[in-house]
């Protein structure tokens, strides 16, 4: 039989405990139990391995104890579509199925755990403490702000009662999480609905859509995102009039699309996207979209931005304002009509390409164009088609391959990108490079080898030079040589030379520019050796680099007196790898005669080695 407790009129008030549970010894579980009317528990309620039916019309549960729905095969269901349920203090604990179809739900206090499965209910999920998931079906009505330790999924549900909405009928605030799930089979959408006032998502806030391959959400109505709209699917705005505004972030992942519809969006005002932040995997469509000034942050990892018809709205990007930013990801092509200036910034990952059909002009900010690793084997491009990259001011950083380049007044930094595993960069012009007196490159030199060691800029074109060369030098950098330009030719020189970490001569080749150590050449340990060979002396040397040496002089020292044997300087061959020398000269035949090599630099500088340097034989009579 059914047992039941029926309350007929006024509020049962539970101070101690009532407890719903099957029959027998607790093995086993079913059967149905009742208990109609209104209740108000400070004490335990507990339903245990049965089925517990609140169906009285009109009646209200207040917990402030402890509401237990323990176990599996454990339910508590209100059937009556006007049963009001108030949470103010202590735990409602739904370890298996909590139920309620119709009246109210507000949670004002104490704390939720478990799954609660709430449709065509007016729900006020403002207060309590802990994570709290509610999943409604049908049609429901946000009766509070949403806290900010809620979730809220409104799902449709294949079987009943079908398409689910949650309707905003006033001002509301998200500070915790409202997520919209469709169905797949049938296609039932799953839609929110802000039919009066303005629904705020809070800076902490998330409002998403789950990906089921299934029937479009809809949200409608006004919008402010302070926080986070993340889309999943198929989103259509379809109030006419609408406005929604973005102050933080709209997500946008691939396959899917946003589309609002006749709402205005405030972000847009003329032709200026004013802010906001963009990630795009998908499409984000609004009417009226033509973007010429770019104050937002947009990402386009694949995704778009497009106008009612499709059409891209950056098509006719002229300026990437101060408080732009601009990114493309892997291998996104994004082709612009005329020139494009920069003064925030711009990221183009591996394998991107950023075309301008004018000049690309650089006033301030950073335009970064990394390169590639193993998996992204193509570096990115900054092209302009019909013009130049002319840099002002800013900075042009990275790995990538830029168009002829003419920097007036900004810096070039070769430098490698966090998707390559070289320590250092080699940026690369397609085209040449001209540096005036306004402008700069600086490199790091950290090792002996281009790549992962310093960085190096590579023109395929001519290189004209002026303004400032600026080095960093880590204590692993050694003393060089450093190739730091290529060029299939080379006009003019830096006018001022900047570094730290080290001091570094700068030669300059037809075809390159080259760093070597400013101290004198030093010829390694053992490098300079003196013999005798019949009745001749053979002096051997072998130098290390040859950047910056002008030649060497043998000299003969017995008792502290010193004579030149070389009657001319012998030249130094230069070049960055070591050369081995061999003088000859006739015998001495005084014993304690020892040579001298010295080496001159061509900057007029001198260092002597002498026989104590090296280990070598007595020179005796013969």
């Amino acid at each position: 039989r059914t047992a039941s407790l029926a309350i007929t009129s006024g509020t049962l008030a539970n101070a101690g405990t009532i407890t719903a549970a099957a029959p027998g010894d607790g093995s086993s579980s079913g059967g149905t139990r009742y208990l109609n009317g209104s209740i108000r528990n400070t004490g335990r309620l507990e339903i245990d391995r049965t089925t517990l039916r609140q169906a009285t019309s009109g009646a209200t549960w207040t917990n402030r104890g402890s509401l237990i729905v323990d176990s599996s095969g454990s339910q508590l269901i209100f059937e009556a579509n006007t049963t009001q349920f108030l949470q103010e203090a202590g735990l409602f604990w739904a370890f298996d199925t909590f139920r309620q179809d119709g009246g109210s739900f507000a949670m004002t206090g104490g704390s939720l755990d478990g799954r609660f499965s709430l449709s065509n209910v007016t729900i006020s999920p403002s207060g309590g403490t802990g994570e709290q998931q509610f999943y409604l079906s049908g049609t429901n009505v946000l009766g509070s702000d949403v806290g900010p330790d809620q979730i809220l999924t409104i799902v449709a549900n294949q079987v009943s009662p079908g398409e689910a909405t949650l309707r905003v009928l006033q001002n509301r605030t998200n500070q915790g999480r409202i997520s919209l799930q469709s169905s797949t089979s049938p296609p039932l959408s799953a839609k929110l609905e802000i039919e009066a006032g303005t629904l705020t998502n809070a800076a902490l806030g998330v409002l998403d859509t789950a990906s089921t391959g299934g029937a479009p959400y809809f949200i409608d109505g006004n919008l402010t995102n302070n926080g986070v709209l993340q889309v999943d699917g198929l989103v259509t705005q379809r109030t006419p009039n609408a406005t929604w505004t973005n102050n933080d972030l709209f997500s946008v992942s691939a396959g899917s699309e946003l589309d609002l519809g006749q709402a205005a969006f405030t972000n847009h005002s003329g032709t200026t996207l004013t802010g906001g932040d963009y990630r795009l995997e998908g499409i984000f469509r609004y009417q009226g979209a033509s973007i010429v000034t770019n104050a937002a942050s947009i990402g386009l990892w694949g995704g778009s931005i497009r106008d009612s018809a499709g059409v891209d709205a950056l098509r006719n990007l002229a300026l990437n304002s101060s408080s732009g930013g601009l990114s493309l990801s892997f291998y996104r092509i994004l082709t612009v009509s005329g020139p494009l200036t920069n003064q925030g910034g711009i990221s183009l990952l591996p394998g991107s390409v950023l075309t301008t059909t004018g000049d690309f002009i650089q006033t301030g900010g950073i335009t970064r164009v990394t390169a590639y690793n193993t998996i992204q084997p193509v570096p990115a491009q900054l092209v302009a088609t019909a013009g130049l990259v002319r840099l002002r001011g800013g900075t042009l950083i990275g790995n990538g391959t830029v168009s002829t380049v003419e920097n007036t007044g900004g810096a070039v930094v070769p430098d490698r990108s966090a998707f390559s595993p070289e320590e250092a960069g080699i940026l690369r012009v397609a085209g040449d490079y001209a540096q005036t007196s306004g402008g700069s490159l600086a490199v790091d030199l950290k090792g002996p080898s281009v790549l992962n060691g310093y960085d190096r800029l590579e023109v395929s074109g001519t290189a004209t030079l002026a303004g400032t060369l600026s080095s960093a030098a880590t204590t692993s950098a050694g003393p060089g040589p450093f190739t730091i330009l290529t060029a299939g030719n080379r006009i003019g020189t830096f006018e001022t030379v900047n570094s730290s970490g080290g001091s570094y001569l700068v030669q300059y080749g037809p075809q390159s520019v080259t760093l070597a150590s400013a101290a004198p050449t030093a010829v390694r340990l053992g490098s300079f050796s003196v013999r005798q060979a019949g009745g001749r002396v053979v002096a051997r040397w072998r130098t290390g680099s040859e950047l910056g040496l002008l030649g060497f002089h043998i000299h003969r020292e017995l008792h502290g007196r010193r004579v030149r044997l070389t009657p001319a300087l012998i030249r130094a061959r230069g070049g960055a790898g070591g050369q081995t020398y061999v003088w000859q000269h006739r015998a001495p035949q005084v014993v304690g005669t020892r040579y001298l090599l010295e080496i001159v630099s061509d900057d007029g500088s001198r260092t002597w080695v002498t026989m104590r340097n090296v280990a070598t034989s007595l020179l005796r009579n013969r």
